[in-house]
């Protein structure tokens, strides 16, 4: 549920791409994903898994520099990335010679949206209107922040651990229409499953 109106901002640890609008006002809430939008998210799982050095979570879009002769990662704008932030960047540059986010990669595998999409960084924004998503769903997807608990990983970006994680995460998104939760008759029913498998094992002893 997202409210629509005035513009507040948030800021969510110290991800560099944290700080997002959120509106107030009108309710806006989506009910299931797109076929199209299933599609797309699946294509940039495929992305992902191909090379893992080319993601990362930390700013929406990287690319390989050189500084005195030597390789360095460079944001959008062609500054450093500054000492500090680089834990959360690939130690391995990938051959692609950029790593990106979620909706970094949705963006760059769509070539006329990446040429149209803003030079210095938020692809956010543009990825949740390819998707049709509401702010709070693209926030939730995202932003690793707001990732449901059971995908807080902490593997090192840029290795095939992290990338995994990533994909687990998207196919959870999809499997709940992006609502992230599972529908209660589905769980109930999977309870009753287990509870019959268990009342059968004991009758069989």
């Amino acid at each position: 549920m997202v409210r629509r109106g005035r513009e507040d901002r948030v800021k969510l640890g110290r991800d560099e791409r944290s700080t997002i609008s959120l509106t107030e006002g009108k309710s806006v809430e989506k009910q299931s994903l797109s076929i199209e939008a299933k599609q797309i998210l699946r294509r940039v799982s495929k992305s992902i898994l191909k090379e893992p050095a080319s993601f990362e979570m930390k700013f929406w879009f990287v690319k390989i520099g050189r500084i005195e002769n030597r390789k360095v990662w460079l944001l959008a704008d062609s500054t450093p990335v500054s000492t500090l932030a680089e834990h959360g960047l690939p130690r391995r540059f990938p051959p692609c010679g950029v790593a990106a986010c979620i909706a970094g990669h949705m963006v760059l595998l769509e070539p006329a949206v990446a040429a149209s999409a803003p030079v210095y960084g938020n692809f956010a924004r543009e990825a949740e209107r390819i998707l049709g998503l509401a702010p709070e769903q693209s926030q939730r997807l995202f932003l690793k922040p707001l990732w449901p608990t059971k995908f807080q990983s902490m593997a090192r970006p840029g290795t095939k651990r992290y990338a995994e994680n990533a994909v687990r995460r998207i196919n959870f998104f999809i499997a709940t229409e992006g609502t992230d939760k599972r529908r209660a008759s589905r769980q109930r029913g999977k309870r009753r499953s287990s509870v019959r498998s268990r009342s059968s094992r004991v009758a069989r002893r």
